[in-house]
């Protein structure tokens, strides 16, 4: 599932490796540059995970923004539901 969803996304470099996610059992961070292209990346899990008959938590489900410049607002929904 997850190979479907790195095919889409762009990625980011942290040390020198390329990463578009981390996991950890059965959990996921995505990471993304910009609001749109996490939006994206969120976009994609939530469909394949239908493709796989399973639904991303909206309300488990949530956001973290690192900035250097300051207080930097996100919108990020899933099924129409903004993210925490």
């Amino acid at each position: 599932m997850m190979k479907e969803v790195q095919e889409e996304v762009k990625y980011i470099t942290i040390g020198g490796q390329n990463c578009t996610n981390l996991r950890y059992a059965d959990d996921a961070g995505f990471l993304g540059d910009n609001e749109s292209e996490l939006q994206f990346i969120i976009n994609k899990v939530n469909e394949v995970c239908k493709d796989y008959g399973m639904e991303m938590n909206s309300k488990k489900t949530k956001t973290m923004i690192f900035s250097k410049t300051g207080n930097i607002q996100y919108n990020i929904t899933v099924n129409g539901e903004t993210l925490e």
